[in-house]
């Protein structure tokens, strides 16, 4: 009779363990739908891009765990990298604080803040072996890290998804072409598409006033929001 009482005991677990995991991914697909006007894309299986308003994007799965990484813009404009530096695994990360910081080969430094707060559970080890893949593949390969999610419905209210995200992003990406002139002028972003590492592009002090202008001017680069890009 025990070994019955253990078994049951035990399944009995395991069906609540298996119920709480589908509930918990029910509420984050459900949080993702409401945050999100791409209904289509989710629909169809695509999981969209939310975006912090420090210039860091992040991909949400239904097990509640998030991969996050640069946009293009930041990794277009810290040039060509000689070093990705990422925190630990088990590291746990909050929103709005530091999250990583790149170095060019020039040796400028730009730091970024965590879009989401969660734990650290895995990093892109190709990203500190070949940092390029920003520029490549920012939103694909160049993925810096995986966390498991917490506070998330809190947390979400500080990202742009869907209509809003797209919004802010062309606003940023024309804001920073106008700056850049005449230093580029338009071969900075060309059809819609960065030219490559433009930021090397650019002495210190063009540099440091494209830095200090979205680190200091809200309607510029910088969204409202928690914590803008910090670049030094």
């Amino acid at each position: 009779m025990v070994p019955v009482l253990v078994i049951l005991t035990i399944a009995a677990f395991l069906l609540l363990d298996v119920y709480w995991v589908h509930r918990r991914r029910k509420a984050t697909r459900t949080l993702i739908r409401a945050c999100s006007a791409s209904e289509e894309n989710l629909s169809a299986g695509e999981t969209p891009l939310f975006f912090h308003p420090g210039h860091t994007w992040v991909r949400l799965a239904e097990d509640g765990t998030a991969t996050m990484g640069v946009c293009d813009v930041v990794a277009h404009l810290a040039g060509r990298l000689d070093e990705v530096q990422l925190p630990e695994p088990g590291k746990k990360m909050h929103q709005g604080q530091t999250a990583w910081s790149l170095t060019s080969a020039n040796g400028r430094h730009l730091s970024q803040v965590t879009p989401l707060s969660g734990e650290v559970l895995k990093t892109n080890k190709e990203v500190l072996r070949n940092p390029g893949l920003l520029l490549e593949d920012p939103y694909g390969r160049g993925w810096l890290v995986k966390t498991r999610i917490s506070n998330l419905e809190t947390g979400l209210r500080n990202l742009l998804g869907g209509h809003a995200a797209h919004q802010w992003l062309d606003r940023s990406r024309t804001s920073l072409a106008s700056m850049l002139q005449p230093a580029l002028g338009h071969a900075a972003l060309d059809g819609g598409t960065w030219q490559i590492a433009f930021g090397d592009e650019l002495d210190e002090d063009q540099w440091q006033n494209i830095r200090d202008a979205m680190v200091g001017s809200p309607g510029a680069l910088a969204h409202p929001g928690p914590q803008p890009v910090r670049m030094y």
